[in-house]
């Protein structure tokens, strides 16, 4: 029966199948684990757990350990990271539990895990983006409109004439009466931002809005009262900021972080509690048995991971 549960470990794809013993010791490491950790750096067999993780995540694995030590009923989900060559990164979801011997004392710890590498550049690059569009926040990229007390268009940018252009197939000149261009359900806020400007308040908001051309559009628009030398507001500052590619990604990165938090726990804890079974398990027609529901949790959970990296591209 172990010979055949090594089998089936050694050729499962996509995860790494992991334990060692409380000095972090390996006692086991499936061969999808070996391709990846124990020759990418150094081309040398590594026998300690220690020795796979960037110094960076020492500390946080180490209290990792203790949960699993101190709550044997428990799975610890965490994300590690590895330094391979070159100074390049890889990052990998760990689901670490204990594994008890006979007389249920915590003597060693498993770990399933996946390389999460894809998703958390995508991360990166959003964080990326997010900077970039602080950065230039004043160019001419963005929408900016200089507004009398009235609404009507003293100046505005190329940013602010292009937009007028593609999303409201408006040829934009100084004189235009900007109420014009309101939208069906945003008038009473603008209005009130407006004025709050024109009392020398500054404001901001966030808002999705299908626009005249019928492009659904998140964008950021932010009011500052404009005074002259005397500190008198003389009209009011407008600026739309186009933020629907960083709300999007949002929306996507929070769709599979609840993947990751509904999907995933269920075929791992199969997975456990099968492995669990196995270690007692004699019969050998039941162990097949067995064996077969360990195979199908294991492409479940292969069939999730591959769902959620998909997301990132």
């Amino acid at each position: 029966m172990h010979h055949s549960l090594i089998n089936f470990f050694e050729n499962t794809p996509s995860i790494y199948i992991i334990s060692f013993d409380l000095q972090d010791k390996f006692t086991y490491c499936n061969t999808m684990f070996k391709k990846q950790f124990t020759s990418s750096a150094t081309n040398k067999n590594i026998e300690n757990f220690l020795d796979v993780i960037h110094e960076e995540s020492v500390n946080l694995y180490q209290e990792t350990k203790q949960k699993c030590i101190t709550d044997a009923s428990t799975i610890v989900k965490v994300e590690l990271k590895k330094k391979l060559a070159n100074n390049i990164h890889n990052y990998i979801q760990w689901n670490f539990f204990a594994i008890a011997n006979a007389d249920n004392v915590v003597n060693e710890i498993g770990a399933i895990g996946y390389d999460i590498t894809e998703n958390n550049n995508e991360k990166e690059g959003h964080k990326t983006t997010i900077q970039k569009l602080h950065a230039v926040l004043n160019s001419s990229d963005e929408s900016f409109y200089f507004l009398d007390k009235e609404m009507k268009v003293l100046s505005y940018n190329l940013g602010a004439k292009k937009a007028s252009s593609l999303l409201y197939n408006i040829n934009l000149q100084e004189g235009y009466d900007f109420r014009n261009s309101l939208l069906p359900g945003t008038e009473e806020n603008f209005c009130t931002m407006f004025k709050n400007a024109l009392n020398g308040m500054e404001s901001e908001m966030e808002n999705e809005q299908i626009f005249p051309t019928g492009k659904n559009i998140w964008y950021k628009l932010i009011m500052k009262p404009v005074l002259n030398d005397s500190n008198i507001v003389i009209g009011v500052a407008v600026n739309f900021i186009n933020i629907d590619k960083i709300k999007k990604s949002e929306q996507i990165l929070n769709e599979i972080a609840w993947q990751q938090s509904h999907y995933v726990r269920k075929p791992v804890s199969n997975i456990l509690g099968l492995v669990n079974l196995l270690k007692n398990e004699k019969d050998s027609k039941k162990s097949k048995e067995l064996l077969d529901m360990l195979d199908a949790s294991t492409k479940e959970l292969d069939e999730v991971i591959k769902n959620i990296i998909v997301k990132t591209l």
